[in-house]
């Protein structure tokens, strides 16, 4: 099922997800932020609306941009976009498999939310390699727009599209790493665009970095 075509249905309670999901996550810096980040993609686009009966409000952001969680198997970090997923629908998470224009459709589709991606090590094509789709994502979301869309495909009307749209994605390792293996350096623009936020290794907790949970108890 395409993640798109179920985005705004709800399920459960809002007094489950605060005990079983929004609870534990006070053990989790991560976790907090993700959340945090994921209900303040819509403000930059209520500011918007408001700013026409008062154009004294200044643009809260004049882009948006993207967030990459790496850590190892096991460390929660897709459980983590999942969640965020989870606040404006099922948990379901994007696949990389995707051309600058479906890319595009799918921000536009997820208009004043985050658009969750699904973890890099889920991608495993050749061509286009995994480190253009990380350029192509890295450029495509903080623009906000597409650029110069054909006017019609088979007769049918394609207008360009428009978004203000946050990225969350996971990776094994960072991003800037992954660049490197194949053969660019990404440059200090891309990196503030898309930062990369490291998670402990599972051993220490993963995500759930504030359990302050001795050795002795892990060997128990």
């Amino acid at each position: 099922r395409d993640p798109m075509a179920t985005l705004g249905l709800s399920k459960g309670t809002l007094a489950d997800w605060q005990k079983y999901v929004a609870a534990p996550l006070v053990h989790s810096t991560v976790a907090t932020f993700s959340i945090g980040a994921g209900l303040a993609a819509s403000l930059p686009g209520y500011i918007e609306m408001h700013r026409s009966s008062n154009p004294g409000l200044p643009v809260l952001v004049s882009e948006t941009a993207g967030f990459n969680i790496s850590g190892e198997s096991g460390s929660g970090k897709t459980t983590n976009n999942k969640i965020v997923s989870g606040l404006s629908g099922p948990p379901t998470l994007c696949g990389w498999d995707f051309t600058a224009t479906s890319l595009e459709e799918r921000a536009a589709s997820r208009n004043d939310l985050m658009l969750p991606l699904d973890d890099t090590e889920t991608y495993t094509k050749e061509s286009p390699t995994l480190g253009n789709q990380l350029r192509v994502v890295n450029q495509k979301i903080p623009e906000g727009q597409s650029r110069g869309r054909s006017q019609a495909v088979d007769a049918q009307p394609y207008a360009n599209l428009t978004y203000r749209t946050f990225v969350i994605s996971s990776s094994p390792k960072p991003i800037d790493d992954i660049a490197v293996g194949f053969g660019r350096q990404r440059t200090k623009g891309e990196i503030v665009r898309y930062p990369d936020i490291a998670v402990p290794a599972p051993v220490a907790g993963g995500i759930f970095d504030r359990l302050h949970v001795s050795p002795e108890t892990c060997e128990s």
